[in-house]
């Protein structure tokens, strides 16, 4: 049986001969086509039972993430090999060769993050989160955050309200450039986001505290918000809020051979939703017509890998432009922009000097599009970094160490479900987004655990003390 260490440099070997070894067949179309593809799923797999090996369950913080990384930057090369959707892309026409080297780059991202996820200690103890909440007062808690949910619940509603009846009228095009939340107010949009993360955070706690009526309660509510949300359109964040349901429930349920079941049932379940809402997303008003049935197929699975491989276009573009490096600038611009996002557009500074505020609007104008190009956290590293752009990844995953790779208590495994909920679909997106999401949506939740938590252990201290 392989060891922890083994299984790890067994991972990070495979994966760097694969890298070499596709930079010297890179001029055969038949290595790129149909031998590329496996060699990195072989290596996406060694890294899952890493992983798995780490957590006890195949779902977990970083196994989802890696997936994630693969589907959106890479999962067109299989869909294309077995015939399920073109091979080219929208936006040009590029060789072979040029597409190995788009996917090779991904791929050594993938293989950057793996590199600096090692994990000494085996497992994340979650008997620890299991048999008590030490220092954390859960019940506390979750009536503090089920208040906050209700205060929330009229912008989430209004928004989905606004969401839903603008696309009865105007369709597909209702969503693009983020017209309805311009329309709704960006504290709207703030406050609906917040509500989805107070959500989370009480059905963590209601998962954790063994609390069968509570759980039931708030999953119902969960998974009921997260139809609505797929239903409206928002595609990215419905899909993300049931995946992490299945994720936290295989966590917390690693051990049970039923819930493993379950939990394959559930992913199969998500996956067919995806090109199920994509079809009502183009027009919701068909929604009679549309027959869910129809979606049960292998089929419907690699059409909806497909659609989310697309963002392999805009690092396709950044590799075949005559546009210089920005040596880091996109990141710097959307750190700015982060620092201000809070004030009206009016009241802004403008950093267009640096480099534009979005690349994928900037892409846009370029092709003359109408509609949003959408970007890829893979195309901006190669934009910033030519092939060291590979580093971000590295310098993201001991970023991510910070946060979930320590004792996991209940704090610590809230604040990395909140986080992996909110980065689930960045790998299509751009740093702007990630920059936004961990600034206004994580780290306000993350400090307000964190002082609670600190100043509940300092109070538990000074009894113990006087008695």
């Amino acid at each position: 049986m392989l060891k922890q260490s083994n299984l790890y440099y067994l991972s990070v070997l495979f994966g760097a001969l694969v890298f070499v070894l596709s930079i010297f067949a890179n001029q055969s179309s038949a290595y790129g086509l149909y031998i590329f593809p496996f060699l990195v799923l072989f290596s996406i797999g060694l890294m899952l039972s890493y992983y798995r090996f780490i957590y006890g369950t195949f779902l977990n913080f970083d196994s989802v993430l890696v997936i994630l990384f693969w589907v959106f930057g890479m999962s067109r090369q299989i869909t294309a090999l077995f015939g399920f959707g073109s091979y080219d892309s929208f936006y040009g026409t590029y060789t072979v060769s040029q597409y190995l080297y788009a996917y090779l780059f991904s791929f050594l991202c993938i293989l950057v993050y793996f590199v600096f996820s090692y994990k000494k200690r085996k497992g994340a103890q979650l008997t620890q989160i299991s048999e008590g909440f030490v220092g954390f007062n859960h019940n506390k808690v979750r009536r503090v955050f089920f208040v906050f949910f209700m205060i929330c619940l009229i912008p989430i509603i209004y928004y989905y309200y606004k969401l839903i009846s603008s696309s009865l009228i105007a369709k597909y095009g209702s969503r693009q450039f983020d017209v309805i939340t311009a329309e709704t107010g960006y504290l709207v949009s703030l406050l609906r986001v917040w509500g989805v993360i107070s959500l989370i955070i009480i059905l963590t706690i209601d998962l954790f505290s063994r609390n069968k009526f509570r759980f039931v309660i708030s999953s119902s509510a969960y998974v009921a918000l997260s139809f609505i949300s797929l239903l409206a359109g928002s595609r990215s964040e419905g899909i993300s809020m049931l995946l992490i349901l299945i994720m936290i429930l295989s966590i917390r349920y690693y051990k049970s051979k039923s819930f493993k079941i379950a939990i394959v049932i559930g992913l199969f379940l998500v996956t067919i939703l995806i090109p199920f809402f994509y079809t009502l997303r183009a027009d919701i008003s068909k929604i009679g017509e549309v027959k869910i049935e129809n979606y049960f197929s292998l089929n419907s699975i690699f059409k909806a890998l497909h659609e989310m491989g697309g963002s392999e276009d805009p690092l396709l573009l950044a590799m075949n432009s005559n546009d210089g490096f920005r040596f880091g600038t996109s990141y710097i611009t959307a750190a700015l922009n982060t620092l201000f996002n809070f004030l009206p557009s009016g009241f802004r500074p403008d950093f267009s000097s640096i480099g534009p505020a979005s690349l994928a609007s900037y892409y846009s104008r370029q092709l003359g599009l109408n509609y949003g190009l959408g970007f890829s956290l893979f195309a901006e590293a190669y934009l910033n970094f030519s092939w060291l752009g590979c580093l971000v990844f590295g310098f993201a995953s001991l970023l991510l160490r910070k946060v979930y790779y320590k004792e996991m208590d209940i704090k610590t495994f809230i604040g990395a479900t909140i986080l992996v909920f909110l980065i689930l679909t960045m790998p299509r997106r751009e740093s702007k987004d990630l920059f936004l999401c961990v600034v206004y949506y994580w780290l306000p939740f993350e400090l307000f655990l964190l002082l609670y938590k600190k100043g509940n252990v300092k109070k538990h201290e000074l009894r113990l003390a006087v008695n």
